[in-house]
């Protein structure tokens, strides 16, 4: 399995949905997730990661939530599950 993950720098969140909204676009409620990630033995952080297969391991730990997230945290996550 092969993934892709893009992330952007939001200045403006309600021009941004105002444009998703006028396209179609739906977007489900906000959740948290927490990604671990394994290397192999002998790589080191800051190594270079170019040609190194890595596993991650993503969970959810909570239930999606329904109530804005904190001004604190934008994605609603009050931070890694334990």
């Amino acid at each position: 399995m092969h993934g892709g993950e893009v992330k952007y720098r939001v200045r403006d969140l309600g021009a941004l949905l105002a444009a998703l909204e006028m396209r179609g676009v739906e977007l489900g409620v906000p959740f948290c997730q927490d990604d671990q990630a394994y290397a192999p033995d002998g790589w080191a952080y800051g190594d270079d990661r170019r040609g190194v297969p890595f596993a991650r391991l993503r969970t959810f730990p909570a239930a999606p939530t329904r109530s804005p997230a904190p001004a604190s945290s934008p994605s609603g996550c009050s931070g890694r599950a334990r």
